[in-house]
């Protein structure tokens, strides 16, 4: 079965619906459920993470180039002197 929205609301859909199937195999469907959940949530974690790290790296780069702009902007006036 993909991993899709659809899909996970169609499981969760037929695990509330009364059904005839056996508490063993309800109790294996919810568990297998639960874990298609929390594998789509760690991959969003996942990513979110690798987004938030290539966004900090970008904002750290741009400040050293700033810094070392100020510093050049700031050595002609000292020399000036």
């Amino acid at each position: 079965m993909p991993a899709t929205p659809e899909a996970l609301l169609k499981l969760l859909l037929e695990l509330e619906s009364p059904a005839t199937a056996t508490a063993e195999q309800s109790s294996r469907a919810a568990r297998g459920a639960w874990k298609l959940v929390a594998l789509t949530s760690l991959g969003w974690l996942v990513l979110s993470g690798i987004t938030v790290t290539g966004f900090v790296g970008a904002l750290e780069r741009q400040d050293r180039q700033m810094e070392r702009s100020l510093d050049r902007m700031e050595q002609p006036t000292q020399r000036a002197r």
